[in-house]
């Protein structure tokens, strides 16, 4: 339907990048700013042909990142699962044998009867306190103060940070070299790449950076500057600012991070399995020590 009433605005004179705008959630400032500048350019085909490269490397990158987060989401919900089911079922039906023989419990096993209990007795509490906080951490993440807070932390986080970082600084060095190379003025250009990092801190990074480039400096100055860009992509910025391959430089650190991005990905995901299974087989393990050793020295 969009394309439909695209074709029917660009019949009556309209230019295709306004059609385009008119469906903001299926194309995005990309978009639509690379092909106004295609069309005043006449290289829209070539454009659309960089968009949909564009397009293809960061749902390949995506695509890598939702799959890695598959298998710890799976062993997360079984773990939960069979821990549940534990504590609601099996332990207290444990419990009931030791009341009858009037035995003392070691402190370990009181400990998993005393949680059990809770749980049997107070689920609700558990569901309420924890809507409640995620109610109220999403609205702090959703305020300006705290969605900047939350990247800041995000990036200094041991694992997940140097990956984060690693995503963004891929997203804005491809965006940009896609929207240099499709005629777009830097300014404009830095504009859009500074929502496309999705991080407050890199954001203003880059703010920091268009307004140095629109008083006459360099790109590169105050990215280094910020320390939040890592020296290996300022200083291929900076080769590219001096040789006037600023495009193609930007492409080959974005296909580097590309490539890091997707071996620590492999790595981590590698990694994740035996530790989930450890993690489960230990608290799993526990649990039947606390219950095994009293029904032994029955």
């Amino acid at each position: 339907e969009a394309v439909a009433d695209i074709k029917n605005m660009v019949n009556e004179g309209s230019p295709f990048y306004k059609g385009l705008a008119k469906y903001p959630k299926i194309f995005t400032n990309i978009f639509v700013t690379m092909c106004e500048a295609g069309e005043m350019s006449g290289t829209l085909e070539v454009i659309l042909v960089r968009l949909a490269e564009f397009t293809e490397a960061q749902n390949e990158l995506n695509a890598k990142i939702r799959s890695a987060m598959i298998y710890p989401a799976i062993m997360l919900v079984a773990t939960l699962g069979m821990l549940a089911g534990l504590f609601t079922f099996v332990i207290p039906k444990m419990q009931e044998i030791f009341e009858s023989a009037e035995m003392e419990l070691p402190w370990y096993t009181q400990v998993v009867i005393g949680i059990s209990s809770f749980l049997v007795n107070y689920w609700w509490v558990i569901l309420v306190v924890g809507a409640i906080s995620t109610s109220v951490f999403l609205n702090w993440k959703r305020s300006k103060n705290g969605s900047d807070q939350w990247d800041a932390i995000v990036l200094k986080l041991p694992i997940v940070g140097k990956l984060a970082r690693m995503i963004a600084v891929s997203r804005f060095t491809r965006t940009l070299s896609t929207l240099l190379q499709g005629g777009v003025p830097m300014l404009n250009a830095m504009d859009i790449v500074r929502n496309v990092v999705d991080n407050a801190v890199l954001g203003a990074a880059i703010e920091q950076a268009r307004d140095n480039i629109s008083e006459g400096e360099s790109i590169a100055a105050p990215l280094k500057k910020s320390e939040q860009f890592p020296p290996i992509v300022i200083h291929m910025i900076t080769i590219g600012e001096k040789t006037g391959e600023l495009e193609n430089m930007l492409l080959r650190v974005s296909e580097s991070y590309d490539f890091q991005v997707k071996t620590q990905i492999s790595g981590l995901t590698s990694l994740l399995e035996p530790v989930m299974l450890i993690f489960m087989g230990g608290v799993i393990g526990i649990i039947a020590f606390a219950i095994l050793i009293p029904i032994f020295n029955m």
